[in-house]
């Protein structure tokens, strides 16, 4: 578990990182709270916002704990702040996958597009309250054995996690490879169509300059038509590449998770794993994420006016649907309207 270490007690991790990630996460929010007066993607400005303000406040706090200027409340607050803050970002993350479902079109997607926000928001809820579960047993010492239900508590969350990453992967690979490769009558034809291998899947995916052509006009013809546009964009075409990366880093804080409480540690190598932890992995992942996303912001991607609906439309027919009572692709500017 993450551990705050006052002045009597400092460890290696001292005020570099504390500050040093403080100032990051300090510009990574100003950025987000800056985009509010441009951006219509009012679920991605609200967690994206808080979720960033909460990793801010979290190492702000650490650096006052360790000039033991913060009481034992202020300790408790940076716990909330640290975990809670990727519940606020991955939901964020999901609504961007959503909406590049919808670009391309709803029927390469196992999941209908606002069932990739509802159903990994739920998991990592879920994973939430487990972790507040492991730390309120943690420390009620309520009966003998209440560290070995903590630990058990959080090996059941890191589980938890690791098992939602890989359905995540499953699911985003599958719809990748139906995007890249999937045949449709509006397709590109057999002499057209690239051959679906590891190589050429990779080659879409980091969107090197010898496919660019195909996809641009073969590739885009299956693709819904109202957003072709949208897709024609040059940050539309990096951005699966992006969201993997973003994945792949949550990924491995996961999988170093099960690591550390898997097995019994001395207390040295345990608080140097929970530093680790919480200056190398977490918030590296969570710096990574962010400034992903600064580069990728759906203002950037998507375009200035929020027009691609999640909710809505069908699989089968994804062009003729209405949001609110208005026409998706309408010259009126229905931005306020569209989820």
């Amino acid at each position: 578990m993450t551990t705050f270490y006052y002045s009597s007690n400092r460890t290696l991790y001292q005020y570099g990182p504390p500050v040093a990630y403080t100032l990051v996460y300090g510009f990574i929010f100003l950025y987000f709270t800056i985009m509010w007066t441009k951006s219509k993607y009012w679920w991605f400005n609200i967690m994206f916002t808080f979720g960033f303000l909460f990793k801010f406040g979290y190492f702000l706090i650490s650096i006052l704990v360790l000039e033991a200027y913060a009481t034992w409340i202020f300790s408790i607050v940076a716990y909330v702040f640290h975990y809670i803050a990727p519940v606020f970002v991955m939901s964020g993350v999901y609504y961007t996958v959503a909406k590049l479902v919808v670009a391309y079109g709803r029927e390469f997607s196992a999941l209908p597009p606002i069932w990739w926000i509802l159903v990994f928001t739920t998991i990592d809820i879920i994973v939430l309250s487990l972790q507040g579960a492991s730390i309120g047993v943690y420390a009620s010492y309520a009966y003998d054995n209440s560290y070995d239900v903590a630990r058990g508590l959080e090996i059941a969350k890191v589980t938890i996690q690791l098992v939602e990453i890989i359905i995540f992967f499953i699911l985003w690979f599958h719809f990748l490879s139906r995007v890249y490769f999937g045949t449709t009558s509006n397709g590109p034809n057999r002499a057209h169509a690239h051959s679906a291998n590891v190589f050429n899947f990779f080659r879409l995916l980091f969107n090197v300059s010898s496919v660019r052509h195909y996809k641009g006009n073969y590739l885009d013809r299956k693709f819904n038509t109202r957003y072709v546009n949208i897709r024609h964009k040059t940050l539309f075409a990096w951005f699966p590449l992006a969201i993997t990366i973003v994945i792949f880093v949550v990924a491995v804080l996961s999988i170093f998770r099960i690591v550390d409480v898997s097995y019994d540690f001395d207390t040295r190598t345990r608080r140097i794993l929970d530093q680790l932890l919480v200056y190398v992995f977490s918030a590296t992942a969570m710096s990574v994420c962010g400034i992903v996303f600064v580069l990728f912001h759906p203002y950037w991607v998507f375009g200035k006016d929020n027009q691609v609906s999640i909710v809505g439309g069908s699989r089968s027919n994804s062009e003729s649907f209405r949001v609110n009572g208005l026409e998706e692709g309408s010259s009126e500017d229905n931005s306020k309207y569209v989820f």
